[in-house]
């Protein structure tokens, strides 16, 4: 619980890509802990028929058939992310281009049907197609990120690996500095 409690704190600091301190990410931790065990007394109340003195979840008490949801495509993904963020010519033309070629490897067009083990395919495609790893890691896993199913994993596993490459440099240079102080 304690291993599952760290990874998804991990996760959440990364999707909303914030910088905390360890204090921090404690208690971001201890918190993710205590809701989970809430929900999950909750939960077993539920499953006993005990559903006095929780409070229900009004989508769960008005049960009827879910409203439809809207398919979203790859292309108005793109086009929000291009007015919101007004990039360069260039780096708009290397986005489409690789959200091109993803669309293309996984034959349609929808950004929330993507899981992770479509973004490994893609990536070992990648690979027998004879690209170089660090452009896979640089340049194509990146660029998904933004329009697939949240971020992908490979992205965010590759967030952790700079984030904690950039902590051990940054103790390594506060190590030498106190060294010659």
């Amino acid at each position: 619980m304690e291993r599952w409690c760290r990874r998804h704190a991990e996760t959440v600091l990364i999707a909303r890509d914030l910088d905390v301190d360890d204090e921090s990410r404690r208690k971001l931790e201890k918190g993710i802990a205590a809701a989970a065990q809430r929900a999950s007394l909750v939960l077993e109340k539920w499953a006993q028929g005990d559903f006095d003195g929780a409070p229900m979840p009004a989508a769960i008490a008005q049960s009827g058939p879910a409203p439809a949801a809207r398919s979203v495509t790859f292309d108005f993904l793109l086009s929000g992310w291009e007015a919101e963020r007004k990039p360069l010519p260039k780096t708009a033309y290397e986005y489409k281009r690789v959200i091109r070629d993803l669309r293309i490897f996984l034959t349609h067009d929808d950004p929330g049907k993507v899981a992770p083990a479509d973004m490994l395919r893609w990536k070992s495609h990648l690979l027998e197609a004879g690209l170089h790893a660090n452009t896979i890691k640089d340049a194509k896993l990146p660029r998904c990120a933004p329009f697939c199913n949240g971020p992908s994993t490979t992205a965010i596993s590759a967030k952790i690996l700079r984030r904690r490459h950039h902590r051990r440099e940054a103790a390594r240079r506060r190590r030498q500095t106190e060294f010659f102080r």
